[in-house]
């Protein structure tokens, strides 16, 4: 089975109240937006894009096993699953990437995570930092955000949000405590009018680099 058609089927087998399939494809557009704009800053390939994609659009797979702790039955759901055309160490970091859009951060007490090597450890709390924060940008299910920028200043990350009214920007934050911690900096995040104002052209804007 192709990775496409294990995820389309993962997709509508488990869709309804409890898989929700628009805020599944929701947050993977929102990571793979923010992949796409801080690639100056981690500097990763389409490979671990891939992965990024597919933990995001099966982060809440796990809910119909166990809602509560959907996170971690997501995780076991994809390191275990066969159709992943993946070797069982991929598996496990993209297990991992989803684990950890909700709850605690990545932890040498949690036993997948501590046995992974220092690069693999890298990996997944930079996508997990992504795939965590589009989760809280569509907190609500519904699909408020439209768009997104990126912006590096100093140890400060700010993320410039274009969508419709009501987007959670605290619940955002809180959410983007991996992402901060993966890049050790401060993440902010605002909320832009429509198009853009004129000091900002969001259409090129990506994460730069100034001086403090």
């Amino acid at each position: 089975m192709r990775t496409v058609d294990f995820l389309e089927d993962a997709i509508e087998i488990h869709g309804g109240d409890d898989f929700e399939c628009q805020h599944a494809r929701q947050a993977a557009k929102l990571a793979l937006k923010l992949f796409d704009k801080m690639q100056p800053l981690h500097k990763m390939g389409n490979t671990e894009r891939i992965w990024l994609r597919i933990a995001s659009l099966l982060h809440d797979i796990g809910k119909s096993a166990n809602s509560e702790f959907h996170h971690k039955a997501s995780q076991d759901i994809i390191i275990r699953h066969a159709a992943l055309p993946f070797r069982k160490r991929i598996r496990k970091i993209i297990g991992l990437i989803a684990r950890y859009h909700k709850g605690a951060t990545p932890k040498d007490t949690h036993k997948y995570y501590r046995r992974l090597n220092e690069e693999d450890k890298r990996c997944v709390m930079i996508l997990a930092g992504m795939l965590r924060m589009a989760d809280g940008l569509d907190a609500g299910h519904k699909g408020l955000v439209t768009d997104l920028a990126c912006q590096a200043r100093g140890r400060k990350l700010i993320v410039y949000l274009v969508g419709k009214e009501g987007i959670d920007v605290d619940k955002a934050v809180r959410k983007a405590d991996l992402l901060g911690q993966a890049f050790d900096c401060e993440v902010e995040v605002r909320t832009v009018a429509k198009v853009i104002g004129k000091n900002l052209d969001f259409s090129r804007l990506c994460v730069y680099t100034q001086a403090a």
